[in-house]
Parts: C-alpha cells; structure tokens; sequence
C-alpha cells in the first residue's frame, strides 16, 4: 500500500514535537544556539523522509536553520543574565523556535512531495 500524504503529515508531526521536546533543555545550557543547528540538520532530514523528499534546495533551509540560529542566539544573549528563570525561558524559546522551524518545513516538504 502506497503512502499518503496524511500518514506523511501524522509522522512528521511526531518528529516536529520530539526535537522540540529536545531543544528545550538543550536552550537552557549555555551556548546553545551553537549546538542546537545541529539538531535542526536531524529534524530537517527526518521530516524530509516522511515526505519522500530526497532532493531540496539548500536555500530553503538554510532560510529556516538562520532564523532558528537568530532566535534562539537573541533569547541566549538576552536571557542568560538573568539566572534560573531567564535560563528556563531561555529553554521554551528554543523548543518553540524548533517547532515554528520544524512546521515551515513540514510545509516545505509537503509542498515538494509526490504523495497523494
């Protein structure tokens, strides 16, 4: 049986809310914003294989990884002066900068797939 898109919506999804759930402590620690691109590089990947995407254009997603980079580096410089409760903000900004990335890129995706 040939896969849907919806089955390829539901899958990434999952991944989308799993690195996110990831990023989160991972933005607490210092130094963050240089160790969670490579994280995005996993979730682009992931979400690329649900939707059988094999060949995309780099610009795209370097769009999205610089504009997870500029987020998560404005919240860093911003919030980690501000001990405990800055750092655990700190922490909800990169997960949900992850999840807004991991989104555009499910759009991304779904838009250049062949599923049906």
């Amino acid at each position: 049986m040939a896969r849907s898109l919806a089955q390829a919506d539901r899958e990434a999804q999952g991944i989308v809310r799993k690195w996110a759930v990831v990023a989160a402590p991972v933005g607490m620690i210092p130094g963050s914003p240089f160790l969670l691109p490579g994280l995005d590089a996993k979730l682009i990947s992931d979400v690329a294989k649900c939707y059988e995407v094999h060949n995309y254009t780099i610009d795209a997603v370097l769009a999205v990884v610089g504009a997870s980079i500029a987020g998560r580096t404005a919240a860093d410089i911003g919030l980690s002066t501000i001990p405990v409760a800055g750092w655990i903000v700190k922490g909800f900004v990169a997960g949900g900068v992850t999840y807004t990335a991991g989104k555009a890129m499910m759009a991304y995706f779904r838009e250049k797939s062949d599923l049906s």
